[in-house]
């Protein structure tokens, strides 16, 4: 079994925690770099090889990501090498007056765009766009017709160095 790695970088008198992991189910690397406990950004790359890879050949592919992602963080260019930005929902609140519902969020890194698209039954889909604030935070406003129903959101976060999609149930209370 493959484990991933952790290391500890200071750079410019900030620390920075990398860790990287196997994905098995998606057959795929990550990286993820973290300061202050806050997660900063991501790479991700795909198993290169097929299916029969041995874990001694995942093993040294992840540990040259890693290797990859701290070097650059050595030279001062981490933030080149990550190819997907990071999206955390913070929670809904509805304004039951005004029928509508606020979704934020809060994305990294910065700027970033969030698409998102909103699919609940027997209702029209509904779609809402917006920039994230300069400290990453994103709110994103739909019509709410107060039903309570299962609904799935579909986010798109892009940033200048690439993009990545989320897949979100809400659940009423």
């Amino acid at each position: 079994m493959v484990f991933g790695f952790n290391s500890e970088v200071v750079r410019d008198g900030t620390s920075y925690h990398v860790q990287s992991e196997v994905r098995t189910l998606e057959r795929g690397l990550d990286t993820q770099v973290f300061v202050g406990g806050r997660c900063v950004g991501k790479r991700t790359s795909a198993l290169a090889g097929g299916e029969g890879l041995s874990e001694e050949r995942i093993r040294e592919q992840l540990k040259e990501q890693h290797r990859q992602v701290l070097a650059a963080i050595g030279a001062g260019e981490w933030e080149s090498l990550l190819t997907r930005p990071v999206l955390r929902g913070l929670g809904v609140r509805v304004r039951a007056r005004e029928k509508v519902m606020v979704l934020r969020f809060r994305v990294d890194p910065v700027p970033a765009r969030v698409q998102a698209r909103l699919e609940a039954d027997g209702c029209p889909a509904v779609s809402a766009e917006a920039a994230a604030a300069s400290d990453g935070s994103v709110e994103l406003e739909f019509p709410f017709a107060g039903a309570a129903t299962t609904a799935t959101l579909w986010v798109e976060t892009k940033v200048a160095g690439g993009s990545s999609k989320q897949k979100f149930r809400l659940h009423p209370k």
